[in-house]
């Protein structure tokens, strides 16, 4: 009797007619990726080309997160020149309240951690008050401006 990934018929019906991957095949099978793959060699059942199936989607990089140098965190992604990011915070202050809320404002962090973005410690303002609070706690020189 033979397993099933050792059927040349059903590894070619599930990997070429169903377009499942050497992984997605293995679970359906009940087994590894491992013999999968070594019985598609066994058999001569030819791989797709990776760079087919990718299409434009290869083409273009992965999402990326980084800790900017100031501490704040972001996600980026590059779609041909254009590079897009948005900082964390803005990210979860639109999870709890709303992209109506936040569109067009500034989210500040009420305690100065750019890394605690939870939601207590942010608040939803227009530009002016942003930076009317910070202004509040810039230092001043003797006749009152910022240094």
């Amino acid at each position: 009797m033979t397993k099933p990934w050792e059927d040349e018929e059903l590894l070619r019906e599930l990997y070429w007619e169903r377009g499942l991957s050497l992984s997605q095949v293995a679970d359906e099978l009940g087994c590894t990726y491992h013999p999968v793959r070594k019985n598609m060699i066994r058999l001569d059942i030819p791989r797709r080309d990776s760079r087919a199936v990718a299409g434009d989607y290869q083409k273009r990089r992965p999402t990326h997160y980084r800790t900017r140098s100031n501490g704040y965190e972001a996600w980026g992604v590059r779609v041909g020149d254009n590079q897009y990011t948005v900082s964390v915070h803005r990210l979860a202050a639109v999870a709890w309240f709303g992209f109506e809320t936040v569109a067009d404002k500034h989210v500040h962090h009420k305690r100065p951690i750019p890394w605690l973005n939870v939601e207590w410690n942010l608040d939803v303002m227009d530009e002016a008050q942003h930076k009317s609070l910070h202004a509040r706690s810039r230092a001043r020189d003797s006749q009152g401006r910022f240094r």
